[in-house]
């Protein structure tokens, strides 16, 4: 009771000494004032910004203490509240020639050389202080330092101190807040959910460390943990109303709206209601079909901000459900007189008024978005579908060419367009090639043209081709398939060995296996020497594959001291995924994983690890040690080694899994992080049985795409039973007959 009373004895303490002070000033006269009473009374006008008095009571305090050095460090913090750091900055260093370790004086000189943004220095007086500083200011001045890393950008000596200190002190949240922000500034997301994953082990009731493990989560796309990671931080600290909002977020983006609408309508009790809170229940009624009251909450929201641009475009995108195209329009121009040159307005203005017959407008539209980012690849379509809906095929093409210029010519929304222009002016050859390549790539992306048009199936030459390029996972109605992921994926990845095939040959390849191929690798230095690589690299990328050269490759170059000329070389490829390995030769780990981030930064990065000689064994520790670092270097996957032969490395000489390796393997690495090299058959039902259809193989020859795709369904003796129920397959199994095997 006494401790918690001292504070307010304390401040009415310091309120009765200023009154008397500020009595004696007004009556004109000199009385005597204790020294610290008269230094606590200058550190209370400068905490309230009254510096004048400050002044005041110091220029008192020196006539009675004229010898006294801390009221000489008061003087240089009454000049600094002044904006007089440069004054400031001598008087503190010449006390501090007195007291080396004052740290009072030192702190006071970081923060006037933090002001300057003279960040260095300031961390020379943090850091001197660290030696000296009691066990409660440590905690403070770990995140001092850091913030001035963070000043200097120097985000991974900023994640060092955060981590040292929360070593020093697991407890403190302010470290842990700051160290998701380091992470996310440094674009190590991965690594800052592995750190939280792995403290929450140590400290589980931390509604912090859920809370920042729930947003890694949810910049890494996996929206259902991060749901799971907010429920954890909820339950802790169930007033925590930004856990709520992150998982309402979460909820969304899983198309779970109903979810999030409730979560919605629980921050409302916990905090004051905000514009951006009606506004997201206004967005999940729109999803839900609830349309009217939809209305009421982006008006409620209005109503709280009326300058809250969302809500404006929200009620624009209800009034054009509601077909009124006229209405709608003028919420977006509402919204543009908010924020012009907004992306989304404009685009969903250009949508409104080309169904409105307003070409020209819309035209107008597109080309005000397309001039400040013509990288939108959704302004190119509708660009084009405005020109195509007023049969402008020929300018249509011209803009397609404008488009490529600045989208990856890969893209197959607009080769479907491009393709609708030449069949619609007769270059009927051309167009069907071009449908041909679109099939192969993206087979479902002919859907959404056959929406607008119809009529094309009626040429039996694109009717013919839409059946025959037609999936096989769409040719059956098996029951009891394992539900294989969709490309572009992160798991159930085929990666292909090209060891030097033909043009004709990678034609034929193509198309029988392009839809069950993820990535495509040109073999060891076959890319060195095989001839038209360039034009048999185009057919892979055309066809939606990721080609990128071998590892030995790289090592090659690596070896030569000649990295600048590897890059030149896989750029006039025109490939964006490299493989950075040591395979063949020795490479210092860290200087891998900074040739790794290095990397990453242009290239999608696969990494290998594991030796391509049989003789060279290195411990499970090693490997998860290693893949943990290259994933965090910035590795997309990382491939466990087995060559193409598919002996060494992961394997045993006898082509047999190193069990106990993968297993610890795991212990430590996310399944889907890692592609697994698999040349044989065996290795790959090894893998399958164990891991799931859905497992990442690689090194996988051109022909056995289809026979693994069958061993991935169950469609091969292999795996027939693997994803049938017990009670079909009970009775069915082929069994040993016993009396033929006592006969033999």
């Amino acid at each position: 009771m006494h401790d918690e009373g001292r504070p307010h004895q304390e401040e009415e303490q310091i309120l009765a000494l200023a009154k008397a002070f500020e009595a004696m000033v007004d009556a004109g006269e000199s009385r005597f004032f204790d020294h610290d009473d008269l230094e606590m009374l200058i550190e209370h006008y400068l905490e309230r910004g009254s510096v004048r008095k400050a002044q005041q009571v110091h220029h008192f305090a020196s006539g009675l203490y004229p010898e006294s050095l801390s009221l000489q460090l008061r003087e240089a913090q009454i000049l600094a509240s002044n904006g007089k750091h440069v004054q400031a900055i001598p008087r503190l260093k010449n006390l501090l020639s007195f007291e080396p370790q004052n740290e009072e004086i030192h702190l006071t000189l970081a923060s006037l050389y933090s002001q300057m943004h003279e960040h260095k220095l300031a961390l020379q007086h943090f850091k001197a202080v660290m030696d000296f500083a009691d066990e409660e200011l440590r905690k403070d001045l770990y995140i001092d330092i850091a913030l001035e890393h963070e000043n200097l950008g120097e985000w991974k000596q900023a994640i060092r101190i955060l981590l040292d200190a929360l070593d020093e002190d697991p407890s403190n949240e302010t470290a842990l807040y700051e160290l998701a922000f380091c992470f996310d500034k440094d674009g190590c997301i991965r690594k800052a959910s592995d750190f939280y994953t792995k403290y929450l082990d140590e400290h589980p009731y931390s509604f912090a460390a859920w809370y920042n493990l729930g947003n890694a989560f949810q910049r890494l796309g996996k929206y259902k943990e991060a749901v799971d990671a907010y429920d954890f931080a909820i339950a802790i600290e169930d007033s925590f109303a930004p856990a709520y909002h992150q998982k309402a977020e979460a909820l969304t983006a899983l198309e779970r709206y109903g979810d999030a609408l409730e979560v919605h309508r629980e921050t409302l009790l916990l905090d004051a209601p905000q514009p951006s809170t009606f506004c997201y229940m206004g967005e999940c009624l729109e999803n839900l079909g609830n349309l009217e009251e939809a209305e009421q909450y982006y008006v409620q929201c209005l109503d709280l901000d009326p300058y809250f641009v969302d809500a404006h475009i929200g009620l624009g995108v209800l009034a054009d459900l509601k077909q009124g195209p006229e209405e709608a329009l003028e919420h977006l121009a509402q919204a543009l007189l908010l924020h012009p040159h907004h992306e989304d307005t404009l685009l969903m203005m250009a949508t409104i008024l080309k169904k409105m017959g307003r070409h020209q407008d819309a035209e107008g539209c597109l080309v005000e978005l397309l001039e400040r980012n013509p990288k939108n690849e959704e302004a190119w379509e509708e660009r084009v579908d405005n020109l195509q809906a007023t049969e402008a095929h020929e300018e249509a093409l011209r803009m397609l060419d404008n488009a490529f210029e600045h989208i990856q010519p890969t893209s197959s929304h607009l080769g479907y367009k491009q393709f609708v222009s030449l069949f619609a002016i007769r270059l009927d050859g051309e167009a069907l090639r071009l449908l041909d390549t679109l099939l192969l790539a993206d087979y479902h992306g002919m859907a959404r043209v056959l929406e607008t048009y119809p009529g094309l199936l009626d040429d039996p030459r694109v009717a013919s081709r839409y059946a025959r390029y037609k999936p096989e996972d769409m040719n059956h109605s098996l029951t009891h398939l394992p539900e294989r992921t969709t490309k572009p994926r992160e798991s159930g990845l085929t990666m292909v060995m090209d060891k030097g095939l033909s043009l004709r040959q990678a034609e034929d390849f193509l198309e029988v296996c392009a839809g069950n191929v993820d990535l495509l690798k040109l073999g060891f230095g076959t890319s060195v020497v095989t001839p038209n690589v360039k034009d048999k690299i185009k057919l892979y990328q055309d066809a939606g594959l990721t080609v990128y050269p071998g590892g030995t490759l790289f090592e090659a170059y690596f070896v030569r001291k000649q990295l600048d000329d590897y890059l030149r070389f896989v750029d006039d490829l025109g490939l964006d995924c490299v493989e950075v390995s040591d395979g063949s030769m020795v490479i210092d780990e860290d200087d891998k994983c900074e040739m790794i981030h290095r990397l990453s930064k242009k290239y999608k990065v696969l990494s290998e690890v594991g030796s391509k000689e049989a003789g060279i064994l290195i411990s499970p520790n090693k490997w998860t040690t290693m893949m943990q670092k290259e994933l965090q270097a910035g590795s997309w996957k990382v491939i466990a080694e087995a060559r193409e032969s598919g002996n060494v490395g992961i394997y045993r000489p006898n082509g047999t899994a190193h069990t106990a390796l993968v297993r610890r393997i795991l212990a430590k690495v996310r399944l889907d992080d890692i592609l697994w090299e698999a040349p044989q058959k065996p290795q790959q039902v090894w893998f399958l049985k164990q891991f799931g259809a859905n497992v990442n193989l690689g090194n996988i020859s051109p022909n056995d795409v289809i026979p693994l795709e069958c061993l991935r369904l169950g469609l091969r003796g292999d795996t027939f039973f693997d994803h049938l129920p017990e009670a079909m397959a009970e009775g069915v199994r082929q069994i040993p007959d016993e009396e033929a095997l006592a006969e033999e």
